[in-house]
């Protein structure tokens, strides 16, 4: 794999593991070598998420969202925001992106503000989902907020420790 840059892995079992990173730079593991994908892009990549759905998505530079698969890549969300996502994970049967600025939900045919609590939004960021994947945590540096699928929780958050 030479120089390559990881920054992000994800994948569906040991043969079926996805590695981004660089400019434009995916693999793809098959259970016994990796394979460069045909990307259709050389932009800065950040993050990558396997759905449930069976598709593959990569966040790249200033938000841009990829859905794909080996060889097969399109883009779905153009890189409209200042800073790249911080996460992308799949969580309650929808692809969430989280950023500095908050969650957005990708629903089929464009990104859109996650309708979340504005407390919520102040402390997202990074994602994370429990191994049994009935909660998603999200953090930022403001602080953190858990999800059950119907109810959301501010763990802690800055603003109240400075009260």
């Amino acid at each position: 794999m030479g120089d390559f840059i990881w920054n992000d892995a994800a994948g569906y079992s040991e043969n079926d593991i996805y590695a981004i990173g660089g400019a434009g730079d995916v693999w793809h593991f098959d259970g016994k070598k990796w394979s460069q994908c045909s990307f259709p892009s050389n932009e800065r990549l950040y993050n990558v998420c396997c759905g449930d759905d069976g598709k593959v998505y990569i966040g790249g530079n200033m938000g841009s969202l990829y859905v794909g698969r080996e060889n097969s890549w399109k883009k779905l969300s153009d890189g409209n925001y200042s800073v790249p996502w911080k996460d992308i994970a799949w969580f309650a049967g929808k692809l969430w992106c989280g950023s500095d600025y908050g969650l957005w939900e990708w629903h089929g045919t464009e990104l859109v503000r996650a309708p979340v609590p504005a407390d919520v939004q102040l402390v997202s960021g990074a994602i994370d989902i429990s191994p049994d994947k009935t909660l998603m945590l999200t953090a930022g540096p403001d602080g953190a907020a858990l999800f059950d699928g119907t109810k959301w929780e501010v763990l802690f958050s800055r603003h109240d420790l400075e009260d």
